[in-house]
């Protein structure tokens, strides 16, 4: 088994639990929530998390990506539900509709990708390794 000193979550002051819980933060709840549950993290705290992600994702990020530049639909669409899921995906489309179909896309591979990635016992291993 490969062995990861926990850095990332000293660095920052974090415990454990709540290094691990802020793990899943950029998928949806009904996702999140399982892949907390493997990494023995709070899921009350893992819920709060996604929630503040896609808050503060739909309050910024569609002008920051503005401020930054940004303006190709398609990155803005991959890029609002890739870290803030649903609250982003409905802050960036109300605005900008034709970006939904790449907010859609981004949503469900995010939440794929995340959910397989985490069931693999040695890739869980490995970020609980990094996170504490």
């Amino acid at each position: 088994m490969l062995r990861v000193k926990p850095r990332a979550a000293k660095a920052l002051g974090l415990s454990a639990g709540l290094a691990r819980a802020l793990v899943p933060r950029s998928v949806t709840v009904a996702l999140a929530l399982p892949i907390a549950q493997g990494l023995e993290a709070p899921l009350a705290i893992t819920a709060a998390a996604v929630l503040l992600q896609g808050i503060l994702g739909a309050n910024f990020g569609p002008g920051l990506m503005t401020k930054f530049g940004i303006k190709d639909t398609i990155a803005r669409g991959l890029a609002a539900a890739g870290t803030a899921g649903g609250l982003g995906t409905a802050s960036l489309t109300s605005k900008e509709p034709e970006a939904l179909p790449f907010c859609a896309l981004s949503y469900a591979l995010v939440g794929i990708f995340s959910t397989v990635i985490m069931s693999v016992p040695a890739v869980r291993n490995i970020v609980i390794g990094i996170v504490g």
